[in-house]
């Protein structure tokens, strides 16, 4: 029962990215209430007032959004909305060697709305993942999955 506005958030700054980030055997039910507003929404770059979360007012992902990270790793992780969510599961923007395995990532309720979004990702892999096959791909400028 995770609030909206609470999704995971790994944000490091341009220049500055947070490296090795694992995650493993997590199961989030989130309470869902996006829009697909929200879903297009642009995040701010806010050097200033980081670390703080708020400064990035609602992220575009009701489950993870993670911007300047080098090194990300998702094994076992399992994220849900409980109603109507219009945002992606994940939003991933200047990532490099993202490895996914077991993700399961309950698609938007929409289903003509992706899934994951990828921008500027550079190293994407995948095994064993609900609905994305295995493989890897080198560079992704921008693709929603």
């Amino acid at each position: 029962d995770v609030a909206s506005g609470q999704g995971i958030l790994i944000s490091g700054l341009p220049g500055h990215l947070i490296e090795d980030v694992s995650l493993g055997n997590i199961l989030i039910v989130y309470r869902g209430g996006g829009t697909k507003e929200q879903a297009g929404r642009e995040v701010p770059e806010d050097p200033t007032g980081y670390p703080e979360p708020g400064i990035f007012g609602t992220i575009p992902s009701y489950g993870m959004f993670a911007r300047h990270v080098a090194g990300l790793t998702l094994d076992r992780v399992e994220l849900r909305h409980a109603t109507d969510e219009r945002r992606p599961a994940i939003f991933l923007h200047d990532v490099s060697n993202a490895d996914f395995d077991r993700v399961k990532a309950q698609r938007p309720s929409d289903p003509a709305e992706p899934t994951i979004v990828l921008r500027q990702v550079n190293g994407f892999t995948t095994r064993d993942c609900a609905g994305l096959g295995d493989g890897h791909r080198a560079a992704i400028e921008n693709e929603k999955l």
